[in-house]
């Protein structure tokens, strides 16, 4: 992974970015590992549209994690495959942009999957000085749609088991109550 510090030398940070794809790509590993690298620069950035479209005067910002989850193996619930943590961006995505957008990714859907070109600002001011891409572009790779849960058949076969011993428990209470009360 590339990392920098504040106090890297621009010379150093021209390296860097020599090292970085040459696509112009953008992940949230590198904008956390190195926010200096891209800042002000065009970059693409792919991912899922999660969590609610915040619309604004103008547009709306988008949270979109290009993680894992997003990108490989889909939303948690179906797989229950374990592949690191949630990472994502702010997007903001100006008026006529976000409306074609389906509902956001959430427990059972996925969002849509988006690719946004745009310029990556490591201290945004309208985003209380936080990483953002300011899209110009935005394409959906993937329409929203649900996800269904598989059946948990060990925990179907736990539930039943310890609702058959709660009922066993209670006719025995009651069976043990009803001869005391003779």
């Amino acid at each position: 992974p590339v990392r920098c510090t504040r106090a890297d030398s621009t010379d150093r940070i021209e390296e860097l970015r020599a090292r970085i794809r040459p696509d112009g790509r953008l992940t949230s590993a590198i904008a956390t590992a190195c926010p200096r690298l891209l800042d002000g620069r065009t970059v693409t950035y792919v991912g899922e549209v999660v969590g609610d479209v915040l619309r604004r005067d103008g547009g709306a910002w988008l949270l979109v994690n290009d993680d894992a989850y997003a990108l490989e193996v889909g939303p948690f619930g179906p797989h229950r495959e374990q592949r690191g943590f949630n990472g994502g961006l702010a997007v903001w995505v100006p008026d006529g942009l976000h409306e074609r957008l389906g509902e956001p990714g959430r427990h059972g859907r996925r969002g849509d999957v988006i690719s946004v070109e745009g310029t990556f600002q490591r201290a945004d001011p309208d985003d209380g000085g936080g990483m953002t891409v300011r899209a110009d572009t935005l394409v959906v790779l993937a329409p929203s749609m649900p996800i269904d849960e598989p059946l948990n058949t060990p925990l179907v076969i736990a539930a039943t088991g310890g609702a058959l011993l709660a009922t066993l428990a209670w006719a025995w209470a009651r069976r043990r109550a009803r001869e005391r009360a003779r």
